[in-house]
């Protein structure tokens, strides 16, 4: 909990820090026959450039993709995608809600991608 000054009075303000791991799951194959395969890092862009423009505008918290990470090896399509965001609520918000928007997001990009599997975790 925090106190924010006005002008002649204090008001108090919580401030709620918490983090969302997100993975995508595809499917392996060699890059020479990338059709054959699913590609989880495709997949986690695609996901987190519509979370950029649906969600992450919210006035009530804000949020930092920080970690990235997938593929195991240039010449293999990658079969998992792995990123971390970083959170911090006004309060007015909750982590349950924030996740309840990322899996109706997933439902909406489900119907868009084919074969696109995403796991939300809230880890703290």
């Amino acid at each position: 909990m925090k106190s924010e000054t006005t002008l002649f009075c204090c008001m108090k303000s919580e401030t709620t820090l918490f983090w969302i791991r997100l993975t995508t799951t595809g499917k392996a194959s060699h890059g020479s026959s990338p059709q054959d395969g699913v590609n989880a890092v495709s997949h986690m862009v695609y996901y987190l450039d519509k979370y950029k423009e649906e969600i992450a505008t919210s006035e009530n918290f804000s949020s930092s993709v920080n970690t990235v990470t997938g593929g195991t090896a240039t010449n293999i399509v990658p079969d998992k995608c792995v990123a971390e965001i970083q959170f911090t609520s006004d309060g007015t918000v909750t982590p349950d809600e924030v996740v309840q928007q990322m899996q109706a997001l997933s439902e909406t990009v489900a119907q868009e991608l084919e074969e696109f599997q995403l796991e939300i975790e809230l880890v703290n």
